[in-house]
């Protein structure tokens, strides 16, 4: 397996969310609401790692009662994925409880995927090694990069103890 250091190439942290990367996948912690200023990084971050991989994938793993994007959050999320829509491999959610946010969030997604179209999958769990495993079989039909279940679930590990340690 790979180490904690390689495993994240790099690193953005903003108040609300920490990014990080494993190799063409995008990995997202949320730790509060996406609004329009913890977009604003995000979207900047995505599209320097889009200048490195022709297709990317998001991985969002969203912590428990954050509540939905806010009004400018959502337009900037809408924004950036008219804008990379032909390069947006796949999005996987990990959402680890249900009920009603759940079901608001799964809604909001359906949308950003009528919106992007075409070839983007979505995957979204509460489970993360079943997110992991349905996440890694789509992103490799969808880019031909092959990422071991194994080595995600670690990445997705040190981006949440990451951005545990930067609160």
């Amino acid at each position: 397996m790979t180490t904690a250091i390689s495993v994240l190439d790099k690193k953005l942290p903003t108040p609300n969310c920490f990014v990080a990367h494993f190799k063409n996948v995008a990995i997202f912690v949320w730790l509060g609401r996406a609004d329009g200023e913890t977009m604003a990084k995000v979207t900047k971050f995505a599209d320097q790692l889009l200048v490195e991989y022709p297709r990317l994938s998001l991985l969002h793993v969203v912590g428990r009662n954050m509540g939905l994007p806010t009004r400018e959050g959502r337009e900037r999320i809408v924004a950036a994925a008219r804008k990379n829509k032909q390069k947006i491999a796949c999005i996987g959610v990990l959402v680890p409880h249900s009920g009603f946010y759940m079901r608001m969030l799964l809604t909001f997604l359906q949308a950003l995927r009528t919106l992007l179209g075409g070839d983007t999958r979505t995957v979204v769990d509460r489970d993360a090694q079943a997110l992991v495993r349905r996440f890694v079989a789509a992103h490799a039909s969808q880019t031909s990069v092959a990422i071991l279940a194994d080595d995600l679930a670690q990445a997705i590990e040190e981006a949440r103890l990451a951005a545990a340690s930067a609160r």
